[in-house]
């Protein structure tokens, strides 16, 4: 029938056989959970950084609106100063001198002007106690403005005017308003470089000056001194005069100036400094992230790599789909030469037959049948084929190896049916490990041994087609019957 036991020194494929077998029983029915509770917990604590920051995110983007968002209105109540001490200045020369012919024909009033000094025609009026009154007012509006802008909004500052009443400031930082109104410099201009300036520009008063606030606060004392003299007394040479329009010419105009450019760029700062907060959380919160997913998918990585190979050899197990052949002669695997091709085929053949019935669960017998007729096939077609290597007078040393392979498969079709036949314990292993090396048995012999000695000794005349049926296998199993009886 073919059978070779111990022709050849195998031993190596045989141990990974039986290991084959053994580690198919070791894992049957043993499939475990792909997530275990080091699972969960590594997500919980993911998921917890996700979340502690994007909470941190969010904190620091309200910390910052709830920053920044004064500025704007800060700016633009800074912004009104520099032009309401130009409207101060304005009245004050009206103090001494008066232009009668600017004095309206009848009283006009504009109802639709919210800022106080604008609201009728009292600026051009010729009476100087009208436009010194008009004078306490702007100062008094200057001042809410001041108010406004370094300690913010507040009910109790009515700027007596609807529109900037609307605008809500904040307050600066202490250290804010201490540089911008309390700092020692000896000059606030910036028409002009301080070296090339006056000393005694500004009415008694000399460097150093600390701060705009010196400035202000006695403008606003001199005209409410003003309001109370006698304005037919005043002339350009009066002290108040002098010292008002000095200050408000030189420094305290462009000083307030500076105070509003101050006051933006202390508004870009604080965006630009959001911009990189931002910035760097989103980088950590990315860190993390990746941190965190690495801290997830490399220890459930290597987990399911481990269950991945123990489940590999439990997918052995699963029966193949009805139309799927494990043993198929494979166009790379014919030759041309018919001689060869056809009972290359009729092995493939019998070879599909064994295992089809290892996996519908037949009996042993069942099973031996389509084996013993696969062994007679294949000794039948090695020996025609080591018989026409002697005919065509084959190289001797290639001759020699090809008849090793041939009897080291023969030897490995006897161990598998051997395995069959005493197989204890996990059927199933035994059976499946069986089909797998079956269905790959023959593959490399064919695909490299055959193939180079019909390239080598087959001329292209007689290389006529392919074999495509099963001739002969009544012939064998006539024969394997006979042998029996």
């Amino acid at each position: 029938m073919g059978l070779i036991r111990d022709e050849v020194d195998d031993e190596e494929w045989i141990t990974k056989l039986n290991n084959d077998e053994n580690k198919l029983k070791e894992l049957h029915d043993k499939i475990q959970s792909p997530i275990v509770f080091m699972n969960y917990f590594n997500m919980v604590l993911a998921l917890t950084i996700v979340l502690v920051m994007n909470l941190a995110q969010l904190i620091v983007v309200l910390l910052y609106i709830d920053n920044y968002s004064g500025a704007p209105q800060n700016v633009v109540l800074s912004g009104l100063r520099p032009p309401t001490f130009g409207q101060l200045q304005y009245l004050i020369l009206r103090t001494f001198i008066n232009y009668s012919f600017l004095n309206t024909i009848k009283r006009v009033n504009f109802p639709y002007v919210s800022q106080p000094m604008w609201k009728d025609d009292s600026h051009v009026s010729t009476d100087r106690k009208v436009i010194l009154f008009l004078a306490k007012g702007a100062s008094r509006y200057i001042n809410q403005l001041h108010l406004n802008v370094h300690y913010g909004s507040n009910r109790y500052l009515n700027l007596e005017d609807a529109y900037m009443n609307s605008i809500r400031s904040t307050r600066l930082s202490q250290k804010q308003n201490s540089q911008l109104l309390l700092e020692k410099q000896d000059c606030f201009l910036h028409s002009l470089e301080c070296d090339q300036v006056p000393q005694t520009r500004i009415f008694e008063q000399t460097p150093p000056f600390y701060g705009l606030g010196g400035f202000y606060a006695r403008t606003r004392l001199y005209i409410s001194q003003m309001n109370e003299m006698d304005p037919n007394e005043m002339l350009e040479t009066s002290d108040e005069i002098r010292f008002i329009s000095t200050a408000i010419r030189y420094d305290l105009r462009e000083g307030m100036e500076d105070l509003t450019s101050s006051i933006t760029q202390i508004g870009k700062d604080v965006v630009n400094q959001s911009q990189t907060a931002l910035v760097i959380v989103m980088i950590l919160s990315i860190i993390l992230s990746l941190f965190s997913l690495m801290f997830n998918t490399l220890p459930w990585g290597f987990s399911m790599r481990a269950e991945s190979c123990k489940s590999s050899r439990l997918i052995d197990l699963i029966p193949a789909e009805d139309n799927e052949k494990e043993m198929v002669l494979l166009p790379s695997m014919r030759t041309g030469y018919v001689k060869m091709d056809g009972p290359k085929e009729r092995m493939m053949h019998f070879g599909q037959e064994v295992i089809d019935n290892i996996k519908n669960k037949g009996n042993i017998q069942e099973i031996l049948q389509p084996y013993k007729i696969l062994m007679v096939s294949t000794l039948r077609a090695f020996s025609d084929e080591e018989k026409d290597m002697e005919e065509r007078k084959y190289d001797e040393q290639k001759m020699k190896d090809h008849q090793q392979v041939h009897i080291l498969l023969r030897q490995r079709l006897t161990i598998l049916g051997d395995h069959l036949l005493l197989a204890t314990g996990k059927l199933d292993s035994v059976r499946s490990t069986v089909c797998h090396t079956l269905g790959r048995i023959f593959d490399k012999h064919f695909l490299d041994d055959d193939i180079a000695f019909v390239e080598e000794v087959i001329s292209p005349e007689e290389l006529l087609g392919k074999s495509g049926g099963h001739d002969g296998e009544e012939v064998i199993g006539e024969e394997i019957e006979q042998k029996q009886e």
